[in-house]
């Protein structure tokens, strides 16, 4: 029996679309920390195990945002610390999409897309993750991080490129990044 592979092409996300998922910005100033370990900008969970949307600095400072799914899978996107700067005002905007046929994850600093990792699936999440939150550690109000917040905004979704370009507008001329 001849095997036949059918090739798929993830399609282009577009940034002119709003997609059902969850958007987090945060303005904020990371303090460097001499600890070997992660570090939690934010954590949104209610179980450690599953259903979790994550952004922290990992033990070697790399940042990395991290989706756990319903049954506990993880996808990540990572930035190296030559991405971003200690004790400098930023907004990083991280996202996740998802559609019936693929999902993505991207994060953004300072409006400048930086990393993104796209799915030919959809992950599953539930749709209220939002509504419990850690700032500045982990759900436990554990392994924190030394940070600086200004402020933070959580969405249902993700932003268009107007949305995004407005708020990143706005925090720039009001905290001058």
């Amino acid at each position: 029996m001849e095997r036949r592979f059918q090739a798929f092409q993830i399609p282009v996300v577009s940034s002119d679309l709003e997609f059902p998922g969850v958007g987090v910005s945060v303005v904020l100033k990371l303090i460097p920390q001499s600890v070997f370990r992660r570090k939690y900008i934010l954590d949104l969970a209610k179980e450690f195990n599953r259903n979790r949307i994550s952004l922290f600095l990992d033990a070697n400072n790399i940042m990395t945002f991290e989706l756990l799914d319903t049954i506990g899978e993880t996808y990540n996107v990572k930035i190296s610390p030559k991405e971003y700067e200690f004790n400098k005002w930023m907004m990083i905007h991280c996202e996740y999409g998802k559609s019936n046929e693929f999902s993505f994850m991207r994060i953004f600093i300072n409006n400048k897309l930086v990393e993104q990792s796209k799915f030919r699936f959809k992950i599953e999440l539930p749709d209220n993750l939002q509504k419990q939150m850690s700032l500045g550690s982990d759900i436990s109000g554990t392994k924190g991080i030394g940070i600086e917040m200004t402020t933070y905004l959580v969405f249902g979704s993700t932003l268009t490129n107007r949305q995004r370009n407005n708020q990143f507008n706005f925090f720039q001329q009001h905290y001058g990044l």
